[in-house]
């Protein structure tokens, strides 16, 4: 499939930069580097005074590791799982990225190279790096917790979710009241899907418990150093 473009303002400022085709974006070499693996790269770019993360898998001259074979066929490239639960997870209550455009390159048993763009969440940061307080960082993990249980509730399950894979705002106040779960964004789930799984809602679950005791001992660190409370 070609490109899909979802939002034209971003299309129009991709074609001035140059980045029209996939296989551009392959080739792109600009922007941060978030990530990278053997086979995928996640690039920060600014264009037009807005930030994009590019998310790239490039099978041209690689190949897919054996074991890897049965969630490609049955359920295709993980970028583009991404891509297609941001409207689904839209639809159970979660906030999302904006989706920017989704594309392919032909292939088989799988595409030979994937595509994913979409926008930067401003004023947030992962619940990974939160830099509040103690108490604050409880609150977003209880509003975290019932997000997911609603979700589970609806009849689908995450596939395992960490504290990086949620942006909550910064400098809102949570010191007295919870703070809303439609403030959470939720990133990067191409294992979104429908089941009722006791063990894999606990899955959801199995590191929330484990990210909140490591952002606590962070956050107390750090306020130990400057001689605040936490």
């Amino acid at each position: 499939m070609p490109i899909e473009w979802l939002d034209e303002d971003s299309h129009r400022l991709f074609e001035e930069g140059g980045l029209q085709e996939i296989q551009d974006f392959l080739a792109f070499q600009g922007g941060e580097i978030i990530s990278s693996a053997r086979t995928r790269t996640c690039r920060l770019i600014e264009l037009g005074g807005l930030r994009y993360y590019i998310k790239t898998q490039d099978l041209r001259d690689r190949s897919l590791p054996f074991r890897k074979w049965p969630s490609y066929l049955f359920h295709n490239s993980p970028i583009l799982r991404e891509a297609r639960s941001i409207p689904l997870l839209r639809s159970l209550g979660w906030g999302t990225p904006i989706l920017v455009a989704e594309g392919c390159l032909g292939g088989r048993p799988w595409p030979r190279a994937s595509l994913l763009i979409t926008r930067e969440v401003e004023g947030h940061v992962d619940l990974a790096r939160f830099p509040g307080s103690s108490s604050q960082a409880r609150a977003w993990a209880s509003a975290l917790r019932s997000l997911i249980r609603d979700t589970h509730a609806q009849g689908f399950i995450l596939g395992g979710v960490r504290f990086r894979n949620f942006l909550v705002p910064l400098g809102e106040k949570t010191e007295s009241i919870l703070p809303s779960p439609k403030s959470i964004v939720i990133l990067d789930q191409p294992r979104l899907r429908r089941s009722k799984s006791k063990r894999l809602q606990q899955k959801d679950f199995r590191y929330i418990e484990s990210d909140l005791d490591r952002l606590l001992t962070k956050i107390k660190v750090h306020n130990d150093r400057r001689g605040q409370p936490s």
